[in-house]
């Protein structure tokens, strides 16, 4: 904004002046092209903006190897904006993540953290995504320490889906270390708890439900029938090809327990 506000002083400035009627002209056309300059680039930044909202849209459809394609064409042209970059790299950790791209997603997470203050907000939800591509790797001590660092500022953001996605990967640990009775334990609440992330809350139902049906298999069979349960509420939630995707582990449970029948569109 201050470049045209200069630029319309130096004209009008220059324009007193001068005598010259081709040099008094001059100016006037500088600072028509500096208005056109502005404007383009403004209007280069508007359409950005609109390319990240679209490629947002796609991953909320879940539509991730196209969004994936989309956002690291987008990625160079908008390091010109440290919000607009920023957005992007986020976008691409997730979308990383959900192609099951786990290395790479953790280093685009690392980026993140790095750039945040240790107790924003977004840096605590970053640490925990994180942590959840990191049990998928099996580096469990990082994931681990991740975890625990969380711990203690959860009670700050209860009913969130920052606490939400804490709730998850907590469960995640515990199934990925074979702690199924611990997990078990600690569900009384889990619907609950998962209820901010949506229809994403079927993955801690299907984790609780391979946690019984674990544990059922091996003699309790008094949790057969609440594996049932947890499985068909995460197969409304979503599809169970899509529950299988996200978590290799599910497949005993997909293989022994039929999915709930979801309403056709």
């Amino acid at each position: 904004m201050w470049l045209p506000m200069a630029a319309l002083g130096m004209v009008a400035a220059l324009s007193l002046t001068v005598e010259h009627a081709l040099m008094s002209v001059l100016p006037w056309m500088l600072l028509g092209g500096v208005i056109g300059a502005a404007s383009w680039r403004a209007g280069n930044i508007r359409r950005l903006e609109d390319r990240v909202n679209y490629v947002h849209e796609l991953a909320m459809l879940r539509h991730w190897p196209a969004a994936l394609r989309l956002t690291w064409v987008l990625l160079p042209r908008v390091c010109a904006s440290p919000p607009m970059h920023g957005r992007t790299v986020a976008l691409l950790a997730h979308l990383l993540d959900q192609v099951k791209a786990y290395d790479a997603a953790i280093v685009a997470y690392d980026y993140l953290i790095d750039h945040l203050p240790s107790e924003h907000p977004g840096s605590i939800q970053l640490r925990l995504h994180r942590a959840m591509a990191q049990l998928s790797l099996d580096q469990l001590i990082d994931a681990d320490d991740a975890i625990r660092r969380c711990r203690g500022v959860m009670d700050r953001f209860a009913g969130t889906a920052m606490s939400a996605t804490y709730r998850l990967a907590s469960l995640f640990q515990m199934v990925r270390t074979n702690h199924f009775a611990d997990a078990i334990e600690a569900g009384a609440n889990l619907a609950e708890d998962l209820r901010p992330l949506g229809v994403d809350a079927g993955y801690g139902h299907a984790l609780m439900a391979l946690s019984c049906h674990r544990l059922a298999t091996a003699g309790r069979d008094d949790l057969a029938e609440l594996a049932k349960q947890w499985w068909a509420t995460a197969t409304l939630l979503l599809p169970a090809e899509t529950l299988l995707w996200r978590f290799a582990e599910l497949k005993p449970v997909m293989e022994s327990l039929p999915a709930s029948n979801r309403p056709t569109t």
